[in-house]
């Protein structure tokens, strides 16, 4: 076991990627913002991707907050403007605490500090990506797909759990509002204050489609914008009934018309018309002349 005490050029991570290499077990510092940002200050030292792809093994980053004191904390319901500045959508489940004061923290409201952690364990695919010389997101996105919990998450369940205040987790971890999680339909890598998820329009949170802020179950009405939630529900539910069947509405001089099913497999290939796809879809086929609607 070879213990650096931090690498900051690059002979030292040369030497320390050397020595890994050869079977030692390395433990060293650095000076980053997390985990995935590690590889980025290696290769700005000099270090070859491919190198530190095959010597790294996991990466830990930390910070240190203040914890609330148990005697005096008081738990209270967020503001709609503390829960955006966090990416918390969801006002109605969630209760922080805040410092009080008394005479078993001199009346600071904290006592004592705890850590917030985030642990990239390089598995192979993140290896691969790392010798591939890929960007830090990409690699942050495969890192959390493959379970890694970072600074903001290990964060915020700190703050949920009472252990510490908003102010304080956004004071040492401003990148809090990053913090990315799983789709539950696709496993797609989204972030905290996504209302839908980018890749399979699956809702994540209920929230004004207009303003974007959160709501509360039962509200018919944002009270932010006055957008009418019966109506939005309505729209939603219907485009996702017509992306479910796979039909489109096309419109054509003025007049709406309704399309065959998408079926990317019925499609011909490129060149070749199915005069027999044309026939189901209703339109036009005779001879010497265009379809109807290409009139």
């Amino acid at each position: 076991m070879i213990l650096v005490g931090e690498i900051r050029d690059f002979d030292t991570a040369q030497i320390a990627l050397r020595a890994a290499q050869t079977g030692h077990l390395v433990l060293s510092t650095l000076h980053t913002d997390d985990g995935p940002s590690t590889l980025t200050r290696l290769m700005d030292m000099g270090a070859e991707a491919y190198v530190i792809g095959s010597a790294l093994i996991g990466v830990v980053a930390q910070r240190l907050v203040r914890r609330l004191c148990v005697h005096c904390r008081v738990r209270y319901t967020p503001t709609s403007d503390e829960l955006r500045s966090l990416h918390i959508a969801d006002a109605d489940t969630h209760s922080f605490c805040r410092a009080e004061g008394c005479d078993q923290c001199n009346h600071t409201g904290y006592r004592g500090r705890i850590g917030i952690f985030e642990l990239m364990p390089v598995t192979d695919k993140l290896r691969r990506l790392i010798a591939g010389n890929r960007g830090e997101d990409a690699i942050c996105d495969e890192a959390v797909s493959a379970g890694m919990a970072s600074l903001g998450a290990d964060g915020l369940a700190k703050l949920k759990s009472g252990v510490t205040t908003a102010e304080e987790l956004l004071r040492v971890v401003p990148e809090v509002g990053e913090v990315r999680s799983v789709c539950p339909a696709c496993n797609g890598s989204v972030e905290v204050g996504f209302q839908v998820c980018p890749y399979c329009g699956h809702q994540l949170s209920r929230g004004c489609p207009s303003c974007h802020r959160a709501l509360q179950p039962g509200w018919n009405f944002c009270p932010h914008c006055a957008t009418s939630m019966e109506g939005s529900t309505r729209n939603m539910l219907s485009a996702t009934s017509n992306e479910k069947t796979g039909h489109a509405v096309a419109t054509t001089n003025g007049n709406s018309e309704t399309e065959a099913p998408r079926n990317p497999s019925a499609l011909p290939a490129a060149g070749v018309i199915d005069v027999s796809a044309v026939q189901d879809s209703g339109l036009s086929t005779a001879p010497g002349r265009w379809p109807d609607r290409f009139s």
